[in-house]
C-alpha cells in the first residue's frame, strides 16, 4: 500500500495535494447524496400534500352530488305525487318544486313536460315566457 501511495504522491507536497483532492471529492459526493435525499423528500412531501388535497376535494364532491341527488329525488317524489293526485292544483306542485330549489343550492330549476313538450310543472315564480317545448325545442324537433 505504501508503494502505491508513493507512486501516486512521490513527495509530501503531492501527498497533501492528493489528500486535499480526496477530501474535496468526498465533500462533493456527500453534497450530491444530501441533494438527492432532499430532492426525493421534497417530492414525497408534495405527493402527500396533493393526496390530502385530493381526498378533501373528493369528499366535498361527494357531498355536492349527494345534495343534488337528494333534490332530484324530492322532485321525483313531487312528480309521482302529482300523478297520483296528492296535489290539489298545479300551483301547489309548482310551490313544492320551488321549495326544492330553495333548499338545494345546486339545483337551479326543476320542471317536466309531457310527451308533446308542454310544460306541466316548474319551479319558476311565474310561467316561463313564450312557448316552452323543453328538449324537443333544443333538439330542433319541435
Amino acid at each position: 500500500m505504501w508503494k502505491s501511495l508513493q507512486t501516486f504522491a512521490p513527495s509530501p507536497k503531492h501527498s497533501m495535494a492528493a489528500l486535499g483532492i480526496l477530501f474535496s471529492a468526498l465533500i462533493v459526493i456527500l453534497f450530491l447524496a444530501d441533494l438527492r435525499t432532499r430532492y426525493h423528500n421534497a417530492i414525497d412531501a408534495a405527493k402527500n400534500e396533493a393526496l390530502k388535497d385530493a381526498a378533501i376535494l373528493s369528499d366535498n364532491t361527494v357531498l355536492t352530488f349527494e345534495a343534488a341527488d337528494r333534490g332530484l329525488r324530492e322532485a321525483e317524489l313531487i312528480r309521482l305525487g302529482g300523478l297520483t293526485g296528492n296535489y290539489a292544483t298545479p300551483d301547489a306542485m309548482n310551490a313544492a318544486l320551488r321549495h326544492v330549489v330553495q333548499t338545494s343550492p345546486f339545483v337551479v330549476a326543476v320542471g317536466w313536460t309531457n310527451a308533446v313538450g308542454d310544460l306541466l310543472a316548474h319551479s319558476y315564480d311565474k310561467t316561463p315566457p313564450g312557448e316552452y317545448r323543453g328538449l324537443a325545442a333544443l333538439c330542433g324537433t319541435a
